[in-house]
């Protein structure tokens, strides 16, 4: 995990309203990266920082300047206002003059995510394929991503995925491990000890997906996970 800041300006030359947008963009930049919560082993995110144009004449804030996301200030997935590799952010500064001017951000957010090392046929299991983790720039993967293994349990190829390939939802089915009115086995934990149970699916259901099976024994109906195939955990 890491964070790198590069600011294409010359603070000691610069006119002070000048300055007190890089400060704004630097402030506003510090807050979004500790909102992104960067925690994956590698992660990490460098940005920087545009110098106004030069040919602007503002007079000095009084106050340091508000910086706010222009996209979307209240947007609740913070990762997706720099998707793209940039960040657009609206300056902005009440006295003793309005003035308001947009600064952009450029931004490489690089993350580990799975590729294919080979050509991986359509309709194969994608999990079973031979895969490698590279480190990426996801500002820039609009399809999405997928950063482990684990999270490629149960799907397959719905088109030949090329070598090199950056695996994506939009290239993959989420194979179906349970359909409506299967006997499924009913798995339950409690106390460290594991129950069995018989039961019957009442909706299809793909691995990690929530759906409701019916206890054969007891006739009552529970919400469970799909964990495999024909297998459905619940809590106790």
């Amino acid at each position: 995990m890491g964070v790198t800041l590069n600011v294409s300006a010359n603070t000691s030359v610069e006119p002070v309203w000048q300055q007190q947008v890089v400060a704004a963009t630097e402030s506003f930049m510090r807050a979004y990266v500790r909102g992104l919560k960067l925690d994956a082993e590698g992660e990490r995110l460098e940005y920087e920082i545009n110098s106004p144009d030069a040919r602007l004449n503002y007079p000095a804030c009084r106050q340091m300047p508000e910086a706010l996301a222009s996209e979307s200030a209240s947007r609740s997935d913070s990762k997706a206002l720099h998707s793209g590799g940039r960040l657009v952010l609206k300056i902005s500064c009440e006295s003793p003059e309005s003035w308001t001017i947009y600064t952009q951000v450029r931004i490489v957010h690089t993350i580990s995510v799975m590729q294919a090392r080979h050509a991986i046929p359509r309709g194969s299991s994608v999990a079973d394929a031979e895969l490698i983790a590279v480190d990426t720039d996801i500002s820039k993967l609009q399809r999405g991503y997928f950063r482990d293994l684990e999270s490629l349990k149960g799907w397959r190829s719905k088109r030949t995925i090329r070598a090199g390939e950056t695996l994506s939802p939009g290239m993959m089915l989420k194979e179906k491990a349970v359909g409506r009115g299967d006997r499924v086995v009913i798995v339950a934990s409690t106390g460290g000890i594991n129950i069995r149970m018989q039961g019957e699916a009442l909706s299809d259901g793909t691995i990690g997906q929530q759906i409701s099976v019916r206890n054969l024994s007891s006739e009552r109906v529970v919400r469970g996970r799909v964990v495999g195939r024909g297998e459905v955990e619940v809590m106790l």
